[in-house]
């Protein structure tokens, strides 16, 4: 139940995809989006953006760990 006590509907709520580089999260979000007439968010590209780094170099000056901090920040920031 959602907080005005209406039954959620699994297809309101957002979509998220995790997975290895090269799986096909790009390419499935857009064909799930087209579905369901929603938007896509592509994470790598919105912390590029944010960081002014191709993720690659980002990986190399600040690190994995950093990266997944920036990534999880944005992906709960696009969630709510």
């Amino acid at each position: 139940m959602g907080i005005d006590g209406q039954r959620l509907n699994a297809l309101d709520r957002h979509v998220a995809l995790v997975g290895f580089m090269g799986a096909g999260k790009t390419t499935l979000a857009g064909e799930v989006a087209a579905r369901l007439d929603r938007r896509t968010v592509d994470a790598d590209r919105l912390i590029e953006g944010r960081v002014q780094l191709p993720i690659g170099a980002f990986f190399a000056k600040r690190g994995e760990t950093e990266f997944r901090i920036a990534e999880a920040a944005l992906v709960r920031e696009q969630l709510h």
